[in-house]
């Protein structure tokens, strides 16, 4: 079974080196996609504090995704854990979700 999602924007700012560190103070936008959504998309989202951001971690390369267990971090003293208990980018789908204030 195949499953496609189309992007309706993409972030700018922030960063672009891949880093899973000190993400607090990085400040980004989110550009929506005209063409994909009506004006009228974002009403009343201002009354929100946070939003939910699905993307995909399209840095990371795809012959560096785990499909078994690993040492989260890559830390020798940590032990294995199978890939879906941890938060690592190297996840199968690379689909990644971050909940980010809106400001």
């Amino acid at each position: 079974m195949d499953f496609t999602v189309e992007p309706i924007g993409f972030v700018a700012g922030g960063r672009s080196e891949l880093s899973d560190d000190n993400w607090g103070d990085v400040e980004a936008t989110i550009v929506l996609d005209g063409g994909r959504l009506e004006p009228e998309a974002t009403s009343c989202l201002d009354e929100f504090s946070h939003l939910e951001v699905v993307y995909l971690f399209h840095l990371l390369d795809p012959d560096a995704v785990t499909l078994g267990a690993r040492r989260p971090r890559g830390n020798p003293d940590w032990p294995e854990v199978g890939i879906l208990a941890q938060r690592a980018k190297a996840r199968p789908n690379r689909i990644g979700v971050s909940r980010c204030e809106l400001v």
